[in-house]
């Protein structure tokens, strides 16, 4: 795990001197600080399956200096995938992304030794982070997850925060990219949230021109953008 540069995310900054003040463990000097960008993981990301897959570039959201983990999600839309692979209701417990993130990402992106520091978190999946407050599935327990949208409120506070862009693989896999929004010098994509939208056969995820939106479970545009924690104790390089 490399840090290699920094960005500001202004709420989960403040957070985090509110807690220094009211008497949380203090943080290690050599720990990441959120907005730092974090290299940690390989994912295919150019589309040249010849030249191997490439680092994963993540963004620190929050750091817990007394559990010593840190929660991240990615830079880039990593890849293109639907929800739920059937038109079907699936909430975040049932649907076949989290199935995918947890299974054949969590094995691919990651060594052994990278794994073994990405712990088990419990995921909450009730009232508080569904935006029609109702309760969206049972809590689960994830080593990969995706935001929910009060999760985006809380990390993204500003629209121009929430542009992420495609990578070419996605792109190759059929993810969007805006004509006219861009970030980072591309086109800016869509990314799913776990929170659902009307219903269970849709699912929130932040479009490229307005802070959130939804799409039928089963579309396949929309980019996956995993978060995870990282156990700052595991000694990663």
């Amino acid at each position: 795990m490399k840090r290699i540069s920094r960005r500001i995310l202004p709420v989960a900054a403040a957070l985090l001197v509110l807690a220094a003040l009211f008497g949380s463990a203090a943080a290690d000097p050599g720990d990441p600080a959120v907005g730092d960008i974090l290299v940690f993981g390989h994912y295919e990301q150019d589309n040249d399956q010849a030249n191997g897959p490439e680092p994963i570039e993540w963004i620190v959201l929050d750091v817990d200096t007394a559990g010593r983990r840190a929660l991240v999600i990615s830079r880039f839309g990593l890849d293109a995938l639907p929800y739920n692979e059937e038109a079907a209701e699936a909430d975040w417990q049932s649907c076949s992304l989290r199935a995918w993130l947890n299974g054949t990402f969590l094995t691919e992106a990651f060594s052994e030794a990278e794994r073994a520091a990405i712990p088990a978190v419990m995921i909450d999946n009730g009232i508080a982070h569904d935006p029609w407050n109702e309760k969206a599935g049972e809590n689960t327990t994830d080593r990969v997850f995706l935001l929910s949208l009060a999760e985006k409120r809380l990390y993204f506070p500003e629209r121009g925060t929430l542009l992420c862009a495609p990578t070419d693989h996605a792109l190759a896999n059929g993810a969007y990219a805006s004509s006219g929004i861009s970030v980072d010098g591309r086109g800016a994509g869509v990314w799913w949230f776990r929170s659902s939208g009307h219903g269970t056969d849709a699912a929130f995820g932040v479009p490229d021109n307005a802070d959130f939106g939804y799409n039928s479970v089963t579309v396949g545009i929309v980019c996956v953008r995993p978060a995870l924690y990282i156990d700052l104790n595991a000694g990663i390089d």
